[in-house]
């Protein structure tokens, strides 16, 4: 069972360390108020080995 200290599990935006974590899946719109930080959060998985898949819809 995962800590409640562990953030990358509750937040994980917010941790250093993302590696390890299960496969993701995110999606972004061309107005999204989130876009920017969820192509970073996607681009910072992907540089810790983690599986992602990010759609950018237009």
């Amino acid at each position: 069972m995962v800590g409640a200290s562990d953030s990358r599990y509750a937040a994980p935006a917010r941790a250093v360390d993302l590696s390890g974590l299960p496969p993701a899946s995110t999606a972004t719109a061309e107005f999204c108020p989130n876009r920017d930080e969820d192509v970073t959060y996607a681009l910072r998985l992907l540089g810790m080995a983690v599986s992602i898949k990010l759609h950018r819809w237009w």
